[in-house]
C-alpha cells in the first residue's frame, strides 16, 4: 500500500518548500527501515529506462543474499517516469519504494529526500538514466566494509571532443582546488555510510560537490572504476551552461569552505587593499600638489572613492562574519 507523507527541503535563496511524496509501507502506518543496503535512483523524465535499471538492481542485489531496498525519487517528471515507477513498485513490493516530488526540483533535492528516507547502512546513488550497471554496486560495498566512508565510481565512455574536454577541465580543476585525487567528480554513481550523510545540507546543485564538503567533514574516500554506457533512451539534462555555472559553483565553494568560518577576513583583504590604493593615490596629489603642478582632481575623486569603497567592504565582511556566529 501507498502512504503519503511530508518531506521539506530548503534552497539557499528560498523559503521551505513542502514536497509531497509516496513511501511504500511494509504494514499499516509503519515504514520499513531496516534495510542493509538502499539505492537511491533519482528521476526525471526517464520513463524509457527506469523499468531497465530496477530489474537490473533486482537482478544484481537478490543473489546477495542481503537486504535491500531501492528508493526511486520522481522529480516532477512530465512523462510516464511515474506511472513505470510505481508499476515497479507494485511488481517488486516490497523491494521498491517510490518516492513523489510534485515539481521538478533538481538532482540535489531529489538525492537528498532519498538519503532523509533511506533505511540502509550503506546508500548507493545511481543514476536512473541507464549508463550504469548494478553489477559494480558490490565492489562497492566491499569497499565500505573495508572501513572507507565514501566511494565514488568513475568511468569513461566514448563522447565527442565538445564533452571530453570541458570535462578534463572541469575535474583538473577540481581536483587541484579541493586537493582531491579522484577521476571525476561528477558521476552519478557513489556509495556512502549511512551516518556521513545524515547531516548532510546540500544547496542548489551542490550535489556535483558532494566530494569536497564529505572531505571536509573529515571523511575517507576512495573510489572504483565502473561501467559508464552511452545513454540509449532520453536526452540528458545537462545544458551547455552548466560549464560556466559549475566553474562559478566551484569557486564559490572552495571560498566558503576556505572561509566559510571566518568571511571577514576575506572582506578585510579586499577592504586594506582598496584602503591601501587610495592612500597612494591620495599621496601622488599631494606630492603633485606640493610641487606646483597642480591638483589632479580626477586622482582626489578616484582616492576618494576607494576610501569609501574600502571602508564599506570592511563594515560589510564585519556584518557578514556577524550574522553568520549569530545564525
Amino acid at each position: 500500500m501507498t502512504k503519503r507523507i511530508d518531506s521539506f527541503y530548503q534552497h539557499s535563496t528560498s523559503p521551505v518548500k513542502e514536497v509531497t511524496i509516496q513511501v511504500t509501507c511494509l504494514e499499516d502506518g509503519m515504514v520499513d527501515g531496516g534495510k542493509h543496503v538502499s539505492v537511491i535512483v533519482p528521476l526525471y523524465n526517464e520513463e524509457h529506462n527506469v523499468q531497465v535499471v530496477v530489474e537490473d538492481l533486482e537482478e544484481t542485489l537478490i543473489p546477495l543474499g542481503t537486504e535491500f531496498e531501492i528508493i526511486l525519487v520522481d522529480d516532477g517528471s512530465t512523462d510516464r517516469t511515474l506511472e513505470i515507477a510505481q508499476a515497479m513498485q507494485r511488481r517488486y513490493h516490497p523491494h521498491v519504494k517510490v518516492l513523489v516530488h510534485d515539481v521538478n526540483k533538481g538532482k540535489t533535492a531529489a538525492m537528498m529526500t532519498g538519503f532523509q528516507h533511506a533505511g540502509g547502512e550503506y546508500l548507493i546513488l545511481m543514476d536512473g538514466d541507464g549508463q550504469f550497471r548494478a553489477t559494480d554496486i558490490p565492489r562497492m560495498i566491499q569497499k565500505l566494509e573495508r572501513g572507507y566512508d565514501v566511494v565514488n565510481g568513475w568511468g569513461k565512455k566514448r563522447e565527442p571532443m565538445t564533452k571530453i574536454v570541458p570535462s578534463l577541465v572541469y575535474n583538473g580543476i577540481c581536483q587541484r582546488l579541493f586537493s582531491l585525487p579522484v577521476h571525476q567528480f561528477n558521476l552519478g554513481f557513489k556509495a556512502f555510510r549511512r551516518d556521513v550523510v545524515r547531516d548532510l545540507y546540500l544547496k542548489k546543485d551542490e550535489h556535483r560537490y558532494i566530494l569536497p564538503l564529505l572531505k571536509q567533514k573529515g571523511c575517507t574516500i576512495t573510489e572504483v572504476s565502473v561501467d559508464y554506457l552511452p545513454r540509449l533512451n532520453g536526452k540528458s539534462k545537462y545544458g551547455a551552461m552548466r560549464i560556466p555555472y559549475g566553474i562559478m559553483d566551484m569557486v564559490a565553494l572552495k571560498m566558503d569552505l576556505t572561509l566559510g568560518e571566518r568571511p571577514f577576513r576575506l572582506f578585510g583583504m579586499i577592504s586594506f587593499g582598496m584602503l591601501f590604493a587610495a592612500l597612494f593615490s591620495g599621496l601622488y596629489t599631494l606630492h603633485t600638489w606640493t610641487s606646483g603642478a597642480g591638483i589632479p582632481w580626477w586622482n582626489v575623486f578616484l582616492a576618494a572613492a576607494l576610501l569609501f569603497s574600502g571602508i564599506n567592504v570592511l563594515l560589510v565582511g564585519y556584518a557578514v562574519e556577524t550574522a553568520k556566529y549569530h545564525r
